[in-house]
């Protein structure tokens, strides 16, 4: 005898048509979708000419190396002091050719060394080399520890989306679904946890990261922060994350205006529409300040969270240079808000502390998950251990060579 199914895995749904959509034969893209397209041409070919330059300027560089260096007779005649036929010694010729061979070069191949450096940053024998390189990045004070919790953060992250995925557009029965897991005090190791946690793990990284990268720029400059170290510390920031955020937004809009996507495409049309109405907000990274299902990409509004978090570490590592005290108290008050106001919104809008999908409740997603005065705790806790780390770094430092001073004075009364 078989027993009955569960009926969690009896289909009992009903299909109907709920809406419909005629699409043209043609879709004839706009002054928009033309911009889109040049700029990702743009962004492919600059990289591929750098490349090409590069390959055929280290052929030259080379093929002048190996090209023997031929003296003429006339010139081996000339001895180094003898006189020319116009009065001048050779010595004199030849200072004044290599004063003319130094002189030249730094008026009119200053520009082109300009451009030179440009064109080899982008090429991908200069990007490429980072990549490929495996070489521990501890060597250079890293944390080589923190490549394992990233990997394991993203293999979380990847496992909780393609568990929850498919309930949401799979399943015809999801309420009883969602009533079965609830039911069950395991439920979670359904889909991989509480995956929507799993963000806060990397905004902790990020802000570890960031407190060290800004001591690191304030220890180069002479222990010195500036308002211009500053500008270029938010600076290289944004010349990391926006090239690539800004071709895949421009990538998404021409694509999507050329390419016939069938009966299914309405879809991947409000994305086009999305992005061509609220692009600014990517731009500027505050595309999770606007409504989830607005933003172009939903999915980039992390860049745009943790940029935020981002400009915050200047403001912190100033007060922690100021004095120590106004630090913890600027720290423990910023801590106790975001967990205040995280308690607050969870109240007032009824949020479910625990539930087996994120994407299901429209509160918990636009008025919670992407916004920072509710995820920006973890990313403060980032900074402090960060500062924590660095400076026991220098009392280590400190200590050590005390001890060293310590003992050469022992040594030399002796």
């Amino acid at each position: 005898m078989v027993p009955p199914l569960s009926s969690i895995l009896n289909n009992q749904s009903a299909q109907e048509m709920i809406m419909t959509h005629c699409s043209s034969d043609r879709n004839a893209p706009d002054a928009s979708d033309v911009t889109c397209l040049f700029v990702c041409c743009m962004m492919i070919a600059v990289p591929l000419a750098a490349t090409l330059f590069t390959a055929l300027r280290k052929m030259e560089q080379s093929n002048k190396v190996n090209t023997p260096v031929d003296i003429s007779s006339s010139n081996s005649l000339n001895f180094y002091g003898t006189m020319m036929t116009n009065g001048t010694t050779h010595s004199e010729m030849n200072g004044r050719t290599t004063e003319q061979n130094y002189s030249t070069p730094s008026i009119l191949c200053f520009p082109q060394s300009c451009v030179y450096g440009c064109l080899q940053a982008f090429s991908l024998q200069t990007t490429t080399q980072s990549i490929f390189n495996s070489s521990s990045s501890s060597t250079h004070g890293g944390y080589s520890s923190l490549n394992g919790i990233r990997v394991l953060s993203l293999l979380w992250i990847i496992c909780g989306h393609s568990a929850q995925f498919p309930v949401i557009n799979n399943l015809d029965n999801y309420k009883t679904w969602r009533r079965t897991v609830e039911s069950s005090s395991v439920y979670v190791l359904t889909i991989s946890g509480p995956v929507f946690l799993a963000v806060d793990s990397f905004l902790l990284l990020g802000g570890l990261l960031s407190a060290r990268s800004l001591l690191s720029s304030i220890d180069k400059a002479e222990d010195k922060l500036s308002a211009s170290l500053v500008a270029k510390y938010l600076f290289k920031r944004i010349k990391r994350i926006q090239p690539l955020h800004v071709f895949t937004m421009c990538l998404t809009i021409s694509l999507i205006s050329l390419v016939p996507w069938g009966p299914y495409w309405f879809p991947f049309i409000d994305t086009m529409m999305d992005c061509k109405s609220y692009w600014w907000a990517n731009l500027l990274l505050i595309s999770n300040l606007i409504p989830v299902h607005d933003i172009c990409i939903p999915w980039t509004w992390y860049l745009s969270l943790d940029f935020q978090c981002y400009t915050t570490t200047p403001l912190l590592v100033f007060f922690y240079r100021l004095n120590k005290r106004v630090f913890a108290i600027v720290a423990g008050s910023l801590l106790l808000l975001t967990t205040v106001a995280s308690a607050v919104v969870t109240a007032l809008l009824r949020l479910p502390v625990f539930q087996p999908s994120t994407m299901t409740s429209e509160n918990y997603v636009l008025d919670y998950y992407v916004k920072p005065y509710t995820r920006y705790g973890p990313f403060l806790i980032g900074i402090m251990t960060g500062i924590h780390l660095r400076t026991k770094k220098k009392l280590l430092r400190q200590k050590v060579r005390l001890l060293n001073s310590l003992l050469e004075c022992v040594f030399l009364y002796r």
